[in-house]
């Protein structure tokens, strides 16, 4: 759950909800498919999420399938958006 800092901090409505990404690895995935710290992913391939755990198992999920992009739904302080995101 995101907390009232956090929501402060990176200027989150009380609405949104999901996992806050409060940081990037360089070279990793979430770096590759454009996410930026203070982004909230709202939901995966369709499945809402709430939980790094929930993530990274429909990303398993979707690689075990042979999955090359899914779409995210994606909440930024400008507004909520779908992308592509990535596998690979």
């Amino acid at each position: 759950k995101i907390g009232s800092d956090e929501r402060t901090r990176y200027k989150l409505d009380d609405s949104v909800s999901g996992v806050l990404v409060l940081g990037v690895e360089a070279g990793g995935l979430a770096a590759k498919n454009g996410l930026r710290r203070g982004d909230v992913i709202t939901a995966l391939n369709g499945v809402a999420v709430e939980t790094s755990q929930d993530v990274a198992k429909i990303i398993k999920a979707a690689k075990k399938k042979g999955q090359s992009t899914i779409p995210i739904l994606l909440s930024r302080a400008n507004g909520a958006r779908f992308m592509p995101f990535r596998l690979k």
